[in-house]
């Protein structure tokens, strides 16, 4: 079936809210003259794409074809320049223009700007945060913006998918700018200042960067949740008591909030569980993180839970991912979570990112699995489809020696989780996701397995020797330790039988007292 967006036979003039009206005239129009075509004349912000995948849903069409330019997506996202200017250039104005003067957006008066007069804006890449700083200064265009300093912490050079690497210099220019310009300051970053550094003025997170990662992607949101106590103009105290993180792609955010919601325990995790839990799981998070949106008045509203789950369904059909293992989400952030030797980063770096499809395919079938994968493929193939050959491969995969090509050593690959001995931390969790990862490859590491074969005994000695968290809030250490704790309903890891605990290391880092502070916790 392809749905026309020419000339027609017979069609109707569709306004805002009137979409099932239109799929059950189109249905009828089908039914009755099934060679005949069928023109929607919708209006802006009516909702065509999803009418049409209700259509299709509806009449059970198997062979689909949906041609759509969606400009406002096209338009809006990923902020691609050239030449030193937008591509988009006009969107980037409007929206600039919504945000400061679209009533309820952040910046749109006195008094939201007040609440969030230091901000941290992440975008993909140094040429777009360039640009749009020199968008924010220019107060004739945008004088909402006039007082309020812009900072660009940006390396040159950075790409989407590079290592992210704390600038020093960066933090400092943002403390700097701060401590001169009280009022307000917006800070824009393409991946520094994500993790590991604090700047307690920061109250609200501006997403405009395409991460898919749920880790990178909560790492990020959480810069504006530090507690934060301070004096205003005219001497009195304030504590900062909202923190809020702006995003312009719902299906993304959305998606990346039903999956924390649903990953925190084993009978949801990965897409099981009825709709009832899921939705329940959901509930619960919202006692933390409330989620408010734009409906179709331009009104903001709190979503439910039925809301989390259907928008990103409605707004885009399931993703498929060829190239599994391969995925950005997989490796976009190896280096902060697994803390992988250079030699190792340096095979993960040579995978390409995939703009297209490879000339070359694999046939599979349904029992093929990261285990099997490298066996039925032949080795150019498998070098021109991954980017890396199959030794690479099976290092990545299965942990072991290597020679390092900068330095000529013989260095460990992540195989030292086969050592019982070996003891992992995570200072300071933001979700927990780092100990669980930790803990899923101690579980079904050779070396542990061999030295406790019973399941649960081996369970229990991970956590009791080898894994140690700190959360600094309460509400961190919750999240984090449903999430760590929440494999098996059989088994129950109490207290005094794990080291998950709730303490800010953060002030013991700045003191040099770490040692002493972990004597005192563990």
């Amino acid at each position: 079936m392809l749905l026309p967006l020419g000339e027609a036979g017979w069609g109707c003039s569709i306004r805002r809210g009137d979409g099932g009206e239109a799929v059950r005239k189109t249905i009828e129009s089908f039914r009755n003259s099934p060679e005949s075509e069928y023109l929607w004349n919708a209006k802006p912000r009516f909702g065509k794409t999803l009418a049409v995948y209700d259509l299709c849903m509806k009449m059970q069409f198997r062979n689909v074809l949906v041609v759509t330019n969606r400009p406002a997506i096209a338009d809006s996202w990923y902020f691609r320049v050239e030449h030193g200017r937008f591509v988009h250039d006009e969107s980037v104005d409007k929206w600039l223009d919504a945000l400061s003067r679209q009533a309820r957006y952040p910046f749109s008066t006195e008094a939201l700007r007040n609440e969030i007069r230091h901000s941290f804006w992440l975008l993909n890449r140094v040429d777009s945060a360039k640009a749009l700083a020199k968008k924010l200064r220019d107060t004739q265009r945008h004088s909402e913006f006039a007082s309020i300093e812009i900072v660009v912490a940006a390396g040159d050079g950075k790409t989407d998918n590079d290592e992210i690497i704390e600038d020093e210099s960066s933090l400092m220019r943002v403390r700097k700018a701060i401590a001169e310009h009280p009022q307000g300051t917006i800070t824009l970053s393409v991946g520094q200042l994500t993790t590991g550094v604090t700047v307690p003025e920061w109250t609200a997170v501006l997403i405009l960067s395409n991460m898919k990662s749920p880790a990178q992607y909560m790492q990020t949101a959480f810069r504006a949740q530090t507690p934060h106590l301070y004096i205003d103009t005219d001497g009195r105290y304030h504590r900062k008591e909202n923190a809020y993180v702006f995003d312009f792609d719902p299906a993304r955010t959305l998606s990346i909030y039903e999956e924390m919601a649903n990953g925190l325990t084993a009978e949801t995790a990965s897409g099981g569980g009825d709709i009832d839990t899921r939705k329940a799981h959901i509930r619960e998070l919202f006692n933390f993180f409330p989620v408010i949106g734009e409906d179709e008045q331009g009104e903001m509203e709190a979503l439910d839970a039925e809301q989390v789950m259907l928008i990103p369904r409605r707004i885009r059909s399931k993703e498929v991912v060829r190239s599994g293992f391969m995925s950005n989400f997989l490796f976009a952030n190896i280096s902060n979570i697994y803390g992988c030797p250079a030699g190792v980063i340096s095979i993960i770096n040579k995978f390409d990112a995939i703009k297209e499809s490879k000339k070359n395919s694999v046939n599979t079938d349904d029992e093929t699995t990261l285990q099997n994968f490298d066996q039925a493929i032949p080795e150019e193939v498998f070098l021109e489809v991954t980017s890396v050959t199959k030794a690479q491969f099976r290092l990545l995969r299965d942990g072991g020696e290597f020679v390092n090509e900068e330095t000529g050593k013989t260095e460990n690959s992540p195989g030292c989780f086969d050592d019982p001995r070996k003891t992992f931390a995570d200072l300071y969790m933001k979700s927990g996701q780092y100990i669980t990862e930790i803990v899923k490859l101690l579980y079904n590491s050779q070396g542990l397995k061999k030295a406790f074969p019973d399941s649960e005994k081996r369970i229990r000695h991970i956590f009791k020797h080898q894994v140690y968290g700190l959360a600094p809030t309460e509400c961190i250490y919750r999240i984090s330790l449903r999430y760590i704790l929440g494999f098996d309903d059989t088994i129950h890891i109490d207290e005094a039988d794990h080291h998950l605990r709730q303490a800010d290391s953060l002030p013991a880092a700045k003191a040099g007292t770490m040692e002493e502070f972990l004597d005192e916790v563990f």
